[in-house]
């Protein structure tokens, strides 16, 4: 399958945002994911620090 698991990195913390995300937007300052139930989450100032689609991972770090 296509999706993965969303996670958000702070200087203190490493965890997990969202799980089967299938779309990400990207806007100036915030990040909407999408899951595959159309369940969406918004999270501001942020910027995606990796996206590792053979382990089906993608991290968003803190502007």
């Amino acid at each position: 399958m296509c999706e993965s698991n969303v996670f958000l990195h702070t200087e203190d913390d490493f965890s997990e945002f969202m799980q089967n995300v299938v779309k990400i937007e990207v806007f100036d300052d915030k990040v909407i994911c999408i899951n595959l139930l159309g369940d969406r989450k918004e999270v501001e100032g942020v910027r995606i620090t990796e996206a590792n689609l053979l382990e089906h991972r993608i991290v968003l770090g803190k502007l």
